[in-house]
């Protein structure tokens, strides 16, 4: 590499951050890929449920392929302000470009005394349901309680709920003799799968998942297409056997002494108070910011897909494909669409950084920090790095 070149950390190495990486390499820039976890894929392992593996593995596969160039140096398990400041990277003389992907704002804390021991969050309860079964999973494991609530109006909890339903059906048919992986379970869908077996919710001791939706159906789902809202929330309704409470606010989680009931009012309903049995809460709540249209910000990038784009980001994650092959050629198919919007939008943010002038020697002492950081973590190559993780997870 010659001494001149401009050096660019970009951080978060995910959809985005490897299309960034990748475009300033390819335009001749070294580039630092730093993220804080040891595998660069986001929110496609922590955020997605596994039975869309298939469908994002094209993503995956696009990560790998972007940050296997050359002139990527892949950073992991390193956070900045945690592992590394701001003002470390600057004094080396690099551009750091932040490439999150979303802009998310923290949400509220829940109401009454809910016990942090009977409350996950979405991405908790997702994390695990992804990543259990490997031997470096950290737990702690997830089990699973007869009755279990969801809150949220969005896709996180649309989810979360399904995911939850599916895993309670799965477990009750399994215990029966009926071996059947998630993924079956969501294409063929529950409410079929059990017609076809000859058993129902109440024979299998099944008590349904609910889902309080507390600004009512109207608001459910709201960023989804209109044509896929309406059959999404049938869907979970009567494919995936969810019940649904809408127009209900979550007051408070206590112990009536016959067990761990929800307490809830619905204030479309004149403060109509119902108390739900409910053993454990998923929290499903996702408040994101609002995206910014020009400037070179890249904490929104997907806010700013083309709506077309955006639609057929929506139907892969609400309509089950109809086999495995439909679904990697989907995913194949939106990865390239989705890697191309990226770098379009990102294009302007790596211009003004390949512009900047690249103090003398930034590209000794930029690569000298990345192969210690590098060292201290224990990587050596990408390829190898990825390999070991794909065979035992980091997390």
């Amino acid at each position: 590499m010659s001494a001149d070149k401009r050096v660019i950390a970009v951080v978060g190495c995910a959809t985005v951050g490897s299309e960034v990486a990748a475009l300033a390499a390819e335009a001749g820039a070294l580039v630092l890929a730093i993220d804080e976890a040891p595998r660069p894929y986001g929110e496609l392992e922590s955020s997605v449920p596994s039975w869309h593996l298939a469908l994002v593995g094209g993503s995956i596969g696009r990560i790998d392929e972007n940050l296997a160039h050359p002139d990527i140096a892949f950073v992991p398990r390193t956070g900045l302000g945690r592992d590394v400041s701001l003002e470390a990277l600057e004094a080396l003389g690099v551009t750091v470009i932040e490439a999150t992907g979303r802009k998310r704002e923290s949400v509220p804390a829940l109401p009454g005394s809910v016990d942090a021991a009977y409350c996950l969050s979405a991405d908790a309860l997702m994390s695990w349901f992804n990543r259990r079964g490997h031997l470096a999973w950290p737990g702690p494991d997830v089990v699973l309680p007869a009755h279990v609530a969801v809150v949220g109006n969005g896709l996180a909890a649309f989810e979360a709920a399904r995911l939850v339903s599916i895993e309670l059906h799965r477990r009750a048919l399994e215990e029966r003799g009926h071996v059947i992986g998630p993924e079956s379970l969501v294409r063929e869908g529950l409410a079929a799968t059990l017609k076809r077996l000859g058993v129902t919710t109440e024979q299998l001791g099944v008590a349904p998942v609910s889902l309080v939706i507390s600004e009512g159906l109207d608001a459910f789902l709201l960023d989804a297409p209109t044509a896929l809202r309406g059959a999404a929330i049938d869907a979970l309704r009567t494919r995936d056997l969810v019940n649904l409470l809408p127009g209900f606010e979550l007051v408070d989680l206590v112990d009536r002494g016959a067990g761990r009931m929800l307490s809830l009012v619905n204030t479309r309903a004149e403060g109509f108070v119902l108390s739900h049995a409910c053993e454990l809460l998923v929290d499903g709540r996702e408040v994101r910011a609002g995206h910014q249209a020009t400037g070179s910000a890249l904490s929104d990038v997907f806010g700013r897909f083309e709506p077309s784009l955006l639609d057929k980001l929506w139907e892969a994650r609400l309509v089950p494909a109809r086999s495995d092959e439909a679904a990697i050629m989907r995913g194949e198919v939106l990865a390239e669409a989705v890697g191309s919007a990226v770098r379009e939008l990102a294009r302007a943010t790596v211009d003004e950084a390949l512009a900047r002038p690249c103090p003398a020697g930034t590209t000794e002492r930029a690569t000298a920090w990345a192969r210690g950081r590098q060292d201290a973590v224990g990587f050596d190559d990408y390829a190898s790095w990825i390999g070991a993780t794909r065979r035992r997870w980091l997390y």
